[in-house]
């Protein structure tokens, strides 16, 4: 009689659980582990895998290459449109809150006591149905096997490192991360660009979480580099933008044509394989230093930027610069000073001649429009007493086309000279919608000869379609 032989397993894979989130338990029919520092977890083609902490079962779901939270959740199951599920969201929360650093951007640790002080319980990730309009996730924040467990785990040492006391992390961060995690993009905020001077400007980076390098986006700006624009000052300014970020991708109530205000969409361009960073010019929130709209100073910290980002282990080195007006008006000056890393810039309602094109206009100070932007448009880009130079007292002292204060080495502000600017740039001209802009954007590419090749487009609605699928595409 013969023997019967063993089944042949197929190999072991390994997969990673997007955050990447550290420390959870798993199991499959063949094999079972803690999630490590990068998430990875081992499994067989075809299993099923279960997520746990402690002996509290987070869902079970066919293993695969990528996994995150929202497929844990039956209901969701991995659709993007359902993150409002209480069952996903008190999920996300409770894993988020576990998070030893209490910082989800760099993903979730789970200290290794965590499984052993939460034992054998269960928790209802989705609560009884509430009234239209009211969900689950306040309900759960009250939720006495929940409350029982933060305090448990804040009342051991070393569970946590900061941010603590730990409470249970706000509904619309963690729909937020979710999101990041379906989309694949990794976010840092207030990542720190070293300057010549020692000095440094604050940027938010988002990139694709799959390893590799990948080409930059980049915009460095005056608004405020958090969601839709402005600072994120204290805590109550974070949850704020969190709330706002929540309602842009769940149906815009607040009708926001964008994620910050004239740069790209990241949520559209890190999931095509760039890299996406948002810079704040000195003094502007967090960058520390004066404000000094458009001189050679923020050219040489724009430079600066550009250099950094095109030796990061994710960059691939090569950058690109997009930005509208403000975003726009900043990269012919940096482009003059020839980063070596800049590859090509698309500039969309543009002056590079700020004197002639937006400041003196025909000899004239343009008092209602710079008088609006600096006290009103770019009145809420820093955190407390505003950090500026007297560079408008100077402006209106110097109202003739003075070289020493408007050339390429202005005092006030920077004059590029663009037969220094090399770089590929595409420039979008406004018809309407703009009292400024119309002939920078056409005197800037008609004087752009040096650059290696040079587009030039005039657009309607310049605003919604630089954010067009279309305009994106091309």
């Amino acid at each position: 009689m013969e023997k019967s032989s063993a089944p042949v397993l197929s190999p072991v894979l390994t997969g990673v659980f997007a955050g990447p989130i550290a420390g959870l338990k798993y199991q499959t029919p063949t094999l079972s582990g803690i999630t490590t520092d990068d998430g990875e977890f081992q499994y067989r083609e075809g299993e099923a895998i279960t997520f746990l902490v402690g002996g509290v079962v987070l869902g079970a779901v066919e293993a695969a290459p990528r996994l995150n939270l929202t497929q844990l959740a039956n209901r969701v199951a991995g659709k993007i449109d359902k993150l409002h599920d209480p069952s996903v969201t008190n999920l996300g929360r409770f894993i988020h809150s576990l998070d030893q650093d209490g910082n989800i951007e760099t993903g979730v640790k789970v200290a290794p006591a965590v499984h052993e002080l939460i034992g054998p319980v269960t928790i209802n990730f989705s609560p009884p149905t509430m009234p239209m309009g009211q969900g689950g996730a306040v309900d759960f924040a009250n939720d006495p096997t929940v409350r029982r467990i933060l305090d448990t785990l804040n009342a051991t040492p070393g569970v946590f490192t900061s941010k603590m006391p730990r409470t249970l992390c706000d509904a619309a961060t963690t729909r937020n991360e979710l999101r990041r995690n379906i989309r694949g993009i990794i976010k840092t905020t207030d990542v720190r660009i070293p300057l010549r001077d020692g000095s440094y400007v604050c940027a938010d980076v988002f990139r694709p979480a799959a390893p590799g390098r990948y080409p930059i986006v980049m915009s460095k700006g005056f608004y405020g580099k958090s969601f839709y624009h402005d600072c994120i000052c204290n805590e109550t300014d974070a949850i704020r933008k969190e709330e706002m970020e929540d309602r842009y991708f769940s149906g815009n109530s607040d009708g926001a044509q964008y994620e910050n205000h004239e740069t790209v969409d990241t949520s559209v361009w890190v999931p095509e394989g760039y890299v996406c960073i948002r810079v704040d010019a000195r003094g502007v929130c967090k960058s520390p230093g004066l404000q000094a709209p458009f001189s050679v100073q923020e050219a040489e910290d724009y430079y600066d930027a550009i250099e950094w980002a095109g030796t990061q282990p994710w960059s691939n080195g090569n950058v690109g610069l997009w930005g509208m007006s403000y975003l726009a008006m900043a990269q012919h000056n940096v482009a003059s000073l020839q980063p070596s890393h800049l590859k090509a810039m698309i500039a969309q309602g543009t002056d590079a001649d700020i004197y002639n094109e937006a400041l003196y206009g025909g000899g004239i100070f343009g008092a209602g429009f710079w008088n609006w932007w600096w006290k009103i448009w770019s009145g809420n880009n820093h955190c407390g007493k505003r950090p500026e130079t007297d560079w408008m007292a100077r402006a209106l002292a110097t109202p003739f086309n003075d070289s020493a204060a408007y050339g390429p080495r202005g005092t006030i502000f920077m004059r590029p000279d663009l037969s220094k600017a090399t770089a590929p740039v595409w420039i979008v001209g406004p018809q309407v919608g703009a009292i400024i802009h119309q002939l920078g954007s056409s005197e800037t590419y008609i004087h752009s000869t040096a650059s290696k090749a040079r587009k030039f487009d005039f657009t309607d609605a310049w605003f919604p379609g630089s954010y067009s699928g279309k305009s994106i595409a091309e």
